[in-house]
């Protein structure tokens, strides 16, 4: 039971790690110079992941969009007087 306790207790060290919100305490509080919770730590990895998705729906958006655009100028580029005369009717 007390092994139980022990791999829990240092899970939640390390997950009490990630709290980027805990206060600095001036004297230190059971050997620790921050108050770190496990409504901070979860917060933190919450916010961190909502960073990351925006982040990288950025630069899909961004890569997305120049790899469109270079699609379409080989696609007119190389295109003939046919095809092009074609695309003209609509």
């Amino acid at each position: 039971m007390s092994s139980n306790n022990s791999s829990l207790n240092k899970f939640r060290q390390k997950f009490l790690g990630f709290d980027v919100f805990g206060e600095q305490v001036k004297l230190t509080y059971q050997g620790k110079w921050k108050y770190q919770t496990v409504f901070g730590a979860a917060l933190t990895i919450i916010l961190f992941m909502i960073l990351a998705v925006y982040a990288s729906w950025n630069l899909a958006s961004v890569v997305g969009f120049s790899l469109v655009k270079l699609h379409t100028h080989d696609m007119w580029m190389n295109m003939t007087k046919e095809e092009l005369n074609l695309t003209n009717v609509f």
